[in-house]
């Protein structure tokens, strides 16, 4: 019992520390700093796909941003974090924690290396929940002409989520992505690789009759191999489409599917001072069982990948104060495969740079 008591006091105090070492970050450091806050309203705050809650709370966001260039090298820092400190239901209540740092090493004129470390931190005042990953990639990237550059390279992440109980993945990707940049204003990128992601602590499932699913003594591990294609265009407005392709087999009965996602975007200025950004987003996910229902552990029903559109209004009221409203709606799946649950969320708030 002591033991379990020292082990959930260490958890709230690393949560505490966390939160603390954010927010000192975002308002001490030199760079480029942006505070938000925001009322919300969310019609179904525990993502459930037959018994919506709706809630409303408090958003308070912050972003640093930091680039540290020479010709040689070159280092970008972010770092977000955002909490929500929900009204209805305390325990939903959380608080998110996004850094990025990518580093720019020139080799020759047209060859260079660039490193990229992510981490994600997501902690619920429920303290038996949370959800983290963190990566690092390593790529090659060559430029032959001002029009062509691609990069090619190796990215590993590990991740755990919990929801009772914690289940605990590793993830090892092939990346390539080539640009053709016919002008200043336009670009259109292709991509692809595959992927390949064990669950460490998650079981794979077989088939015994029917739709009877048995355990078997092996963990599940996903191979897939996605492609796509992506073309902006940023002028007086900025638009652009990206288009991906993913097959995925795996030695779980509920882990085969494919999957085919759309996401169109469109963001320009409305009145004077007055800016709107528009995006869809759709995705058509078919599995090879479909008589087959299993709950997948991997992913985070909150994470926007899926169907979403959202409309954004800002003003800009002083030129480091703006006000904005946005609506998103959301379609996501569950982590019981198949069952999808729907959201709206309605938020207005104000903007702040410095």
């Amino acid at each position: 019992m002591k033991i379990e008591l020292l082990s959930k006091h260490k958890e709230h105090l690393s949560r505490r520390l966390l939160f603390l070492w954010s927010i000192v970050s975002l308002l001490t450091a030199q760079g480029n700093k942006q505070l938000s806050i925001s009322p919300y309203y969310d019609s179904n705050v525990q993502e459930s796909f037959n018994q919506p809650l709706s809630t409303s709370g408090l958003k308070i966001g912050g972003r640093y941003e930091k680039n540290f260039g020479r010709k040689q090298f070159n280092t970008f820092t972010r770092i977000q974090g955002q909490t929500y400190l929900d009204t209805r239901y305390f325990t939903e209540s959380k608080f998110l924690l996004l850094a990025d740092l990518d580093h720019y090493y020139r080799i020759s004129r047209k060859t260079a290396l660039r490193f990229q470390w992510n981490y994600f931190h997501k902690v619920y005042f429920d303290p038996t929940r949370f959800y983290r990953w963190g990566d690092g990639g390593l790529f090659v990237q060559y430029s032959p002409t001002d029009s062509f550059s691609g990069k090619a390279g190796f990215r590993y992440r590990r991740s755990a989520v919990s929801s009772g109980e914690t289940n605990r993945f590793q993830q090892q990707a092939f990346e390539f992505l080539g640009r053709y940049t016919p002008s200043s204003h336009l670009y259109v990128e292709v991509f692809g690789g595959p992927t390949s992601v064990i669950h460490r602590d998650f079981k794979a499932l077989a088939v015994v009759r029917d739709t009877v699913l048995t355990v078997l003594s092996k963990t599940q591990q996903d191979d897939g191999r996605h492609g796509g294609i992506h073309f902006r265009y940023q002028g007086k407005i900025i638009y652009g489409a990206h288009v991906n392709y993913e097959s995925v087999t795996s030695n779980s009965v509920i882990g085969n599917y494919s999957i085919l996602s759309l996401r169109l975007y469109l963001s320009g200025q409305w009145r004077q001072n007055t800016f709107y950004h528009i995006v869809i987003q759709q995705m058509d996910k078919a599995y090879k069982n479909e008589s087959v229902q299993g709950v997948s552990g991997y992913r985070d029903p909150e994470e926007l990948i899926q169907n979403r559109s959202y409309f954004r209004l800002e003003h800009q009221l002083k030129p480091d104060l703006r006000h904005y409203v946005q609506l998103s709606v959301l379609q996501n799946e569950t982590l019981l495969n198949q069952q999808y649950y729907d959201k709206i969320i309605l938020e207005a708030g104000l903007k702040f740079e410095f």
